[in-house]
């Protein structure tokens, strides 16, 4: 579809320091993109890649540490125009105490064919940790998922039939 493109928010944190996945366990909380103020955008879409588990101030938080770039799929009004992205980023960061941020960025994407550039593998790397929501991949279904934690370790057991056998 012409009328989608996926840009990457992407977040370099020092070391130690760590940010939010859209569900962010027993502390913290997600960013917040605002873009209601952008120009030839009718729908913006986070996508969320796999998170990790880890711990801030004694609290269990899920999120991400060193470096992740938020996939942003964007569905343009009219392909023939200019769009004007205003984002209102509000974030949450933590090391030893949390810190939250807020930035407003604006890109202006001109009309036509998109091309690739030198940031375009590291998006397409970011969109495929993104998980997906349907329980039907290559003919495989999802049938029950469970887990056990205990303070070492997270057992995933998943029970699944597929239309074919596993090779």
């Amino acid at each position: 579809n012409n009328s989608v493109f996926y840009l990457g928010l992407e977040y370099k944190l020092e070391k130690g320091w760590k940010t939010y996945w859209r569900d962010p366990g027993d502390g913290g909380f997600p960013q917040t993109l605002d873009w209601s103020k952008s120009k030839n955008i009718s729908e913006l879409k986070i996508l969320w890649p796999t998170p990790i588990e880890f711990e801030i101030l004694g609290l269990k938080s899920i999120g991400y540490k060193n470096k992740v770039i938020f996939p942003l799929k964007i569905n343009v009004e009219n392909i023939n125009l200019s769009s004007n992205l205003l984002l209102n980023v509000n974030f949450l960061t933590c090391k030893d105490i949390c810190i939250p941020g807020n930035a407003t960025l604006q890109l202006i994407v001109p009309p036509g064919a998109g091309q690739l550039t030198r940031h375009s593998l590291s998006l397409e790397k970011y969109i495929s940790k993104v998980p997906r929501k349907n329980n039907k991949i290559s003919g495989l279904k999802i049938l029950n998922v469970s887990s056990i934690t205990d303070q070492y370790l997270t057992f995933l057991k998943i029970k699944a039939s597929s239309v074919k056998p596993f090779i």
